[in-house]
């Protein structure tokens, strides 16, 4: 038994130290931020979901493109109001699975100052589930004949 957990506790660590060793390294804002942004989209957005951020106060909404992501994604900006300043990408045009880097150009809708907080960056990535089906039987029943078909092959959902 003190074999087993020591084995446990050895494969606990392994995993730990290769989880944190990931080279996909999630950005984090600065807290200076905090006097601005209230939240935003970090963490795992869902596929076709809007990426926000809701700023301590009010929007002066303009017409100029504030959002940009690394790998690019296409959309449009909405200013919902309460402070909210969303990006709606196209339909598509975000992967699942996939890490994106987002800045916002915080400065040209909330006045700052300190010329290091005039674009606020931050990471996000988007969520899969991959399942696999190895192979499943089908039947079909019917008076006149009796069918046995077999599927195989993996689904994907986000």
């Amino acid at each position: 038994m003190k074999r087993f957990l020591r084995f446990a506790l050895l494969i606990a660590a392994v995993s730990a130290v290769i989880g944190c060793n990931s080279t996909s390294k999630v950005s984090v804002p600065d807290t200076a931020f905090a006097s601005y942004v209230k939240a935003f989209s970090g963490g795992v957005v869902a596929e076709g979901r809007p990426i926000q951020i809701i700023l301590q106060g009010e929007v002066n909404p303009t017409e100029e493109e504030l959002f940009s992501f690394s790998p690019a994604i296409k959309g449009h900006q909405n200013f919902p109001g309460g402070g909210i300043v969303e990006f709606v990408p196209d339909e598509g045009s975000i992967e699942a699975g996939k890490k994106y880097d987002c800045t916002f150009k915080l400065g040209k809708v909330v006045p700052v100052g300190d010329s290091k907080l005039e674009k606020f960056s931050f990471s996000f990535s988007t969520g899969s589930i991959t399942h696999r089906c190895g192979s499943c039987a089908v039947c079909e029943s019917t008076a006149s004949c009796l069918r046995l078909s077999k599927c195989s092959g993996n689904s994907s959902f986000s």
